[in-house]
Order: C-alpha cells, then structure tokens, then sequence
C-alpha cells in the first residue's frame, strides 16, 4: 500500500486536469482508504516542504508542483 504524500503526487501528476484539495481527498479516501484528516495531513506536510503548492484562479484554490 502506498503512503498518502505518495499517493497524492502521483494523482496529481497524472491528471490532465486541475485539481482541487477537496477533490484530492476524496478520490483518495474512496480509492485507497485514505482518512480525511491523513490525507490532509500530507498535503500540509507536502506544501511546507515545499514539493506542492496552491494556485489561485477564479476565487479557487488548486494543487499544483511548486
């Protein structure tokens, strides 16, 4: 099984799309039982160190490689 930091990257960089934390975490949490508060967890732990960050368009939030 994967770890969620894990896990998070890799959906995000195989999506075509942009996605949002709320996104993020509920395909993780459905797909690989993640729990709300992990999976949020580690997208802080990925921001602060500095591998994600947040871009901000159209008054939305989404992931994205820093």
């Amino acid at each position: 099984m994967k770890g969620p930091a894990k896990a998070i990257l890799e959906l995000i960089s195989e999506s075509d799309r942009r996605l949002s934390v709320d996104v993020v975490v509920q395909s993780l949490s459905g797909q690989w039982g993640f729990s709300r508060r992990e999976l949020r967890r580690a997208i802080r732990q990925l921001v602060d160190a500095g591998e994600l960050g947040y871009r901000y368009e159209l008054g939305q939030s989404f992931l994205v490689y820093s």
